[in-house]
């Protein structure tokens, strides 16, 4: 399976990845209370980072887990700082920022059973926001709405630089258009992750 290699932060890097660690799932939002799509950045004067998580199609990523990274997925931080249990609404919220630059993938777990390209594997999708999925700068308060990047899914995590997202793409892409190649790094589609989600 690809797991490319991260570019490793300094030892400072340390202290503020323990800002943004969260040793439970954050508590979701309750339902309308954040800035409407285009708004991020804002700030709602609490002290979670707030907002929405959202498919390509822009449906509320419902029953979807997202795994925030500070500085992005590499194989030395392969833990997620925080984890997020998305509900019906969309909505989230984190605490333990400021973080910077704050990485979200939209996760949804494998089935039992199911086979390689139908929920069988687990699927990664590096989220967006504000026209970037390489990292945002996340203070408490602000209010950012994310939107998962329009790819097939990934078995695995990968870094969010733009030359490894792309090639993470264009790989996926090519195993979904070659049935009877090697499918080891593709997880099937996001319409079929998100129809799994939904329970349609």
């Amino acid at each position: 399976m690809r797991y490319l290699p991260a570019c490793v932060a300094a030892a400072a890097m340390t202290f503020v990845l323990a800002a943004c660690h969260s040793s439970q799932p954050p508590p979701n939002l309750p339902a309308g209370t954040s800035a409407p799509a285009g708004q991020q950045g804002q700030q709602t004067g609490g002290d979670a980072v707030t907002g929405h998580v959202l498919w390509p199609d822009g449906h509320p990523a419902a029953n979807a887990q997202v795994y925030w990274y500070l500085g992005g997925y590499s194989l030395d931080s392969s833990e997620p700082n925080a984890s997020t249990s998305i509900p019906a609404d969309g909505s989230y919220a984190l605490d333990g920022c400021p973080c910077s630059p704050l990485v979200g993938y939209l996760v949804v777990p494998a089935t039992d059973g199911a086979g390689p390209l139908d929920g069988g594997r687990d699927c990664w999708i590096i989220l967006q926001a504000d026209g970037t999925y390489s990292g945002i700068t996340a203070s408490p308060g602000s209010v950012i709405d994310w939107q998962a990047v329009d790819m097939p899914c990934s078995a695995g995590p990968f870094r969010s630089d733009p030359y490894t997202v792309q090639l993470t793409i264009q790989a996926d892409e090519s195993e979904l258009a070659n049935p009877g190649g090697d499918q080891t790094d593709t997880a099937g589609t996001w319409q079929a992750a998100e129809a799994r989600t939904s329970g349609s």
